[in-house]
């Protein structure tokens, strides 16, 4: 998703999931957050990027395209990418 929000920058996901689908792999899993930077997905409390969320459809359709299917992780327990900090 992060990757995918610059669209200069999708081809780099339909490389990875097409070797991904060339290699025999089926199943991907990818971030279905961001929450830090210029590319957070919620900029504020209940506003959300819609730069973002076009990435992210995008990284969804591709893999589809693939024949790949997504493990979406929710959770960012990454306290250097704005997550939770460590217990």
């Amino acid at each position: 998703m992060h990757v995918a929000v610059q669209p200069s920058e999708r081809y780099k996901i339909t490389k990875v999931f097409r070797e991904a689908a060339a290699a025999g792999l089926s199943v991907c899993r990818t971030w279905a957050f961001s929450d830090r930077g210029d590319q957070a997905l919620q900029i504020s409390p209940g506003v959300y990027s819609e730069s973002v969320f076009q990435g992210f459809d995008f990284v969804i359709s591709e893999a589809k395209k693939y024949g790949l299917k997504l493990i979406l992780s929710l959770s960012n327990n990454y306290h250097g990418f704005g997550g939770r900090p460590s217990m």
